[in-house]
């Protein structure tokens, strides 16, 4: 039976990651995850082993807080996860889930806002798809570290 997990707000994101790299998130016995929630202030939840995001092999993160600790969890989250990109010469990706009913201001008009954001930030960003019967959709963000935190 799943625990009960009680995250605050007023905000909350949705993050996909590798099981992989799941692990050098939490670190071992979730010392590196309990220096990112200290750190930050805000909340952190990954889903079970072996319990992924419909459609994929990527557990799901849910981190929540005011809009200050939200944005350095994303900030400390994108950072192990590019220490683990560096090691291996690959460029950073990072997976966020977003409700369909938010994602029109995300895109914006023709893709303008999507424009700007990758023009501005540097970063590749692509949404997915609408998939009949999901509520969510998929915002992939790659690029150089710098970039992926700043969109």
């Amino acid at each position: 039976m799943p625990r009960k997990v009680q995250l605050t707000g007023p905000l909350f994101c949705k993050l996909l990651l590798p099981d992989a790299l799941t692990g050098a998130v939490v670190g071992k016995d979730g010392t590196s995850l309990s220096e990112i929630k200290l750190i930050s202030g805000g909340c952190v939840w990954f889903s079970s082993k072996n319990q992924f995001f419909p459609g994929t092999l990527d557990r799901i993160c849910i981190i929540g807080g005011n809009a200050k600790s939200t944005d350095k969890l994303i900030e400390l989250i994108v950072n192990r996860l590019r220490c683990l990109a560096s090691r291996f010469d690959k460029q950073l990706m990072l997976k966020m889930v977003v409700p369909n009913s938010a994602i029109s201001s995300i895109i914006g008009h023709q893709g303008e806002v999507l424009k700007r954001l990758c023009s501005s930030t540097g970063c590749c960003i692509n949404a997915s798809v609408r998939v009949p019967g999901m509520h969510e959709r998929l915002i992939c963000f790659s690029g150089a570290h710098g970039s992926v935190v700043q969109a």
